[in-house]
């Protein structure tokens, strides 16, 4: 329910710093509950490259959750 009605909300706002906040929150939350991993791999990287066009200190958190969790972002 988060996903499908605060995300859209916060792309519709272009409020990028908050969608790469949410985008985390909701990837780490998918990954602890043990489903949709292949989903928190698309949110975290997709959080990851918008973190580092920003250049957000939140970069080195989700290249770290990437690493802990075992996965990667496509070339």
């Amino acid at each position: 329910m988060f996903e499908e009605e605060f995300i859209p909300l916060i792309v519709y706002l272009r409020d990028q710093q908050t969608l790469v906040s949410a985008q985390v929150s909701l990837a780490i939350k998918y990954l602890q509950v043990g489903k949709n991993s292949d989903r928190a791999n698309q949110l975290l990287c997709s959080s990851l490259q918008a973190a580092q066009i920003m250049r957000l200190p939140i970069a080195k958190q989700i290249e770290a959750i990437l690493q802990h969790f075992g996965m990667a972002c496509g070339e």
